[in-house]
């Protein structure tokens, strides 16, 4: 989950994965549900899983917490809740990278300059890639060497 605006923790992140359901830890943690967020992707990835449908998109919940969130809404025409992403090649190896597309308008929308972007999931550190090409601070979390390894040479060794 990609936490925006800690200071009046707007959040973004997976929905559901392998039947982990994040509904109630959401709730226990305070957050209110506010949107689904779909990411149409032009080129989506080869499905590894014979006999299985290809990922052509990803999902997120927006939630917040405490009033006011933010939200920087900037017209009924780009505020919609499906993305369609254009092609981007992957800037990694690591298997579940986001794409800096599907992630600039939810920054944009959900924190200002100068706030905190939290990501208890680095990964390869897209989340600290955009977060910093926008003027925003960003904390990330990672417990794989490997993948930390990934986000150090993407950020050019400021983790």
């Amino acid at each position: 989950m990609k936490c925006l605006a800690i200071d009046t923790a707007s959040a973004v992140g997976g929905v559901a994965r392998r039947g982990v359901e994040v509904g109630p830890r959401r709730k226990r943690a305070g957050f209110r549900y506010r949107a689904k967020l779909v990411a149409v992707k032009a080129w989506p990835q080869l499905s590894w899983t014979e006999g299985n449908y290809r990922s052509c998109y990803e999902e997120a919940i927006y939630c917040s917490k405490g009033r006011p969130w933010p939200f920087h809404f900037s017209g009924q025409h780009a505020m919609k809740n499906v993305l369609l992403l254009p092609y981007e090649p992957k800037a990694s190896q690591q298997p579940t990278e986001k794409r800096p597309a599907m992630l600039v308008p939810l920054f944009r929308a959900s924190s200002s300059p100068g706030q905190l972007v939290l990501d208890p999931f680095l990964g390869s550190g897209t989340t600290a890639v955009v977060a910093r090409a926008l003027g925003r601070d960003y904390l990330g979390i990672e417990s794989d060497p490997r993948y930390l390894a990934m986000a150090e040479r993407r950020l050019g060794g400021r983790v």
